[in-house]
This record gives C-alpha cells, structure tokens and sequence, in this order.
C-alpha cells in the first residue's frame, strides 16, 4: 500500500509538471521567516522538494505507520477506523496534489522539516525562505533548494 500510495503521488507529479500545470495561483506562504538580516532571501523549487519529501524515510514511516495501523483496526474487525485511516491517507494524496500545482501551501513539510529551516537559512544567509514563484523580478536571492533536501533523506530501500 506504500509503494502505491508513494507511485500515485510522483505519477501525479509528474503528470502534473508534464502537463506544464500553472502554480500562479499558489498559496505562497513562507516556509520560514526569521529576523531581517539583510535583504537575501532563500528559494526553493516546489516540484523538488515535493518529490524529495514524498521520497523520503519520514514520509515513508509516516504511511507505514498508518498502513499499519489500517491493517491491524481491518484485522480486528473496527471498519470505522479502517475507513478513517484510508480516508486520511486519501486526504494526504489530494492535497499533495494541491500543494504541486500551487493552490496549498508546504506547510506539511515546513512543521516536518522544523528547527532544520533556521539552519538551512543560517547557512544560506538568509532570513526568508520562499516559494521561487513567489520572487519579484531583481529581489536578491538564494536557491536553498539543495540545502532543504539534505534534511529528507530518501529512503533507504524503496
């Protein structure tokens, strides 16, 4: 069930960012933001760390977890809670797909990534860390994309 759930979210992925889908209308909400110390602000690329992300042990765990427990409630005959956990797993799919196409913020991977992001910005120089789409023209800027990804290592045996 991982694997499927995982396959589905990159197939739309990819689907998706083949299909040329427009994130204009993003929800482009900070990943971080810290105290102003100069005017460089920190980038990423929605497309890959949604791919990074939902590559990623954490994610991975995250599913297992509640395949698990899906398994175990189907085991013991609770439906209700069956029903719940592939309702949520079916709430996680819709809205990484909101999230590539830009219509829902990362908050997700933000609280994920945690006290990672003021040391990615820290390193970086930055005090923000934005959507790259949401950058106006000339505003001094970093990709911290790179940097973001070394804190969502993929797992380890897909």
């Amino acid at each position: 069930m991982v694997k499927r759930m995982t396959a589905l979210i990159l197939t739309g992925v990819l689907l998706a960012v083949g299909n040329g889908c427009s994130r204009n209308q993003a929800i482009f909400q900070p990943l971080w933001v810290g105290p102003s110390v100069g005017d460089t602000i920190g980038t990423y690329d929605r497309v890959e760390l949604l791919v990074a992300y939902h590559k990623s042990d954490l994610h991975h765990q995250r599913l297992s977890g509640m395949v698990k427990e899906r398994d175990e409630a189907k085991a013991g005959g609770d439906q209700a809670r069956v029903d719940e956990l592939e309702r949520q797993g079916q709430s996680m799919q819709d809205r990484s797909h909101r999230q590539l196409v830009g219509k829902e913020p990362l908050d997700n991977i933000a609280m994920d990534l945690g006290e990672a992001l003021p040391r990615v910005a820290a390193k970086a120089g930055v005090w923000k860390i934005v959507d790259r789409e949401a950058m106006a023209t000339g505003t001094p800027h970093v990709d911290v994309t790179p940097l973001l990804i070394e804190h969502l290592p993929p797992r380890k045996n897909p």
